[in-house]
């Protein structure tokens, strides 16, 4: 769900995580170490939106109905919420968080609430703006889906764990969809860009903290990019979830 921004010490967890393998643990030869979980984000199949998001189930789901939020009305179930929990889990245990603790716990959980809350305030502006999605992209993006999490086998046992039939994931699919097309045309998320200046001080302040063990500035620097323009779009996003939430009537209940 759409979060807004975080620390490293804090890390964020994507909708692709839900349903993907898990990530092997950064390594020390894996320039990903210099830049940030940002790189590696940004890569992700279904958009930048998810950069922001996790998972938020359907009306579908048949089961788990206690409501541990409501956002103007609409439900967030507890299916829903342990789900969300299990992947910011998931990312913080790949950062080396110490997730056992007790005040860690308590974190994970604000997240992973505030994360379904943030998708459903957006959804909620994003359907109030008009916008839909075709179901030729919605196919393509759960063809594309599948492909990246290595076929149909490896992505139903996911889905299994997680209690998610198909077509939970295709209404997830075409949620995305929806608040990417928002984002992009209505939000001055879509337009961000950044420039060699941006990057070459990027760089330099890497090459202050790693001196000669930082790759060479061309090795790395369309992934640079990529980690600016993530860190650019959290604050973009973040001040468009503040405005949405202090005109939005919601009431946790966890």
């Amino acid at each position: 769900m759409i979060n807004e921004p975080t620390t490293m010490e804090h890390p964020e967890t994507t909708h692709e995580e839900a349903f993907s393998k898990p990530t092997p643990t950064i390594k020390s030869s894996n320039v990903h170490m210099w830049i940030g979980v940002g790189v590696a984000i940004a890569a992700i199949i279904l958009g930048y939106v998810f950069l922001f998001t996790d998972i938020k189930l359907s009306a579908l789901i048949p089961f788990g109905k206690d409501t541990v939020a409501l956002v103007n009305g609409v439900a967030i179930k507890q299916v829903e919420f342990q789900n969300s929990v299990k992947n910011v889990t998931d990312a913080y245990i790949q950062q080396g968080v110490d997730v056992t603790d007790p005040a860690t716990q308590e974190i994970i959980e604000s997240e992973a609430v505030k994360r379904l809350i943030n998708t459903e305030l957006l959804l909620q502006s994003a359907n109030a703006a008009g916008y839909t999605a075709d179901e030729t992209r919605v196919d393509e993006q759960v063809a594309a889906l599948t492909n990246d999490f290595g076929g149909e086998e490896a992505l139903q046992t996911r889905l299994d764990e997680l209690h998610i039939t198909k077509d939970m994931l295709r209404n997830d699919v075409r949620e995305q969809i929806i608040v990417s097309d928002y984002l992009e045309k209505e939000t001055a998320v879509g337009s961000i860009t950044v420039n060699d200046e941006e990057i070459a001080t990027f760089y330099e302040n890497l090459k202050t903290q790693y001196g000669d063990k930082l790759p060479p500035l061309e090795d790395i620097k369309a992934q640079i990019e990529a980690d600016i323009k993530v860190q650019k779009q959290q604050g973009v996003l973040g001040e468009i979830l503040a405005d949405l939430r202090a005109n939005a009537e919601v009431e946790v209940r966890l």
